[in-house]
């Protein structure tokens, strides 16, 4: 079986099989523009360059006859022109609801609008208290990292999984925060080194088992960073 390489955010990742490889195209984290490579090759070339990868625009569907594109009949040009004058029947609006569902459907949507004001009072007290709010989902996570220091946590991923991770961090932004993901043999996944404050990485995980996600502050400085991870 073929192993491919592509690269995603100027990082090569991989390798991956044809099918992994196509799953990234349709679910959009492989770019038509990304670059792809495999042994055989002479040289990397773009993704939408390699037949059967990202899928083709259908062509629009033509008639035996001359080729042209054919209208759709209207199911009503079978009847001729005398019958255009019959009575239709009314169709029925809003003036038939019944007062009951009327006051229903306004009280629902002053419900809702109280309910999304609460919500944006909440936030707005909560950022004017010490910063902005941050809503965390249950993989996500947040750390204090000092110069030099580094955290390591597990999660299982399931083969075949999509994974997206992505660091941001409160700090000053000369602060070099990188991400590293392995496997629980310690092989590499994916990771991050870019002089950033923040950093991302996706991928598809080849097997189903734990996977170890290190985060770790590689600053120049003094200052600390409070670092926000997000797994999706």
């Amino acid at each position: 079986m073929a192993e491919w390489y592509y690269t995603t955010n100027n990082q090569q990742m991989g390798p991956v099989s044809w099918d992994e490889l196509r799953q990234l195209a349709s679910t959009g984290l492989l770019h038509p523009t990304d670059m792809v490579w495999k042994e055989g090759m002479a040289d990397w070339q773009k993704a939408n360059r390699v037949e059967g990868l990202h899928a083709e625009p259908t062509a629009p569907r033509r008639d035996d006859t001359d080729g042209r594109p054919r209208r759709r009949r209207d199911r009503d040009d079978r009847y001729d022109d005398d019958y255009d004058d019959r009575p239709r029947r009314r169709r029925r609006g809003s003036e038939g609801m019944p007062l009951g569902a009327k006051v229903a459907i306004i009280g629902g949507s002053i419900a809702v609008g109280l309910l999304v004001l609460v919500i944006v009072i909440v936030l707005i007290v909560r950022g004017g208290s010490g910063g902005a709010a941050v809503i965390l989902g249950p993989n996500d996570y947040q750390i204090t990292l000092f110069p030099g220091q580094s955290d390591t946590r597990s999660f299982f991923f399931q083969a075949g999984q999509n994974v997206r991770i992505t660091v941001t961090s409160q700090t000053d932004p000369r602060t070099d925060i990188d991400l590293f993901v392995e496997r629980a043999n310690g092989v590499p996944v994916a990771s991050d080194t870019r002089f950033s404050k923040d950093c991302f990485v996706a991928f598809i995980a080849p097997v189903a088992e734990n996977y170890r996600v290190r985060v770790v502050n590689l600053a120049g400085n003094r200052n600390r960073a409070i670092c926000t991870v997000n797994i999706r």
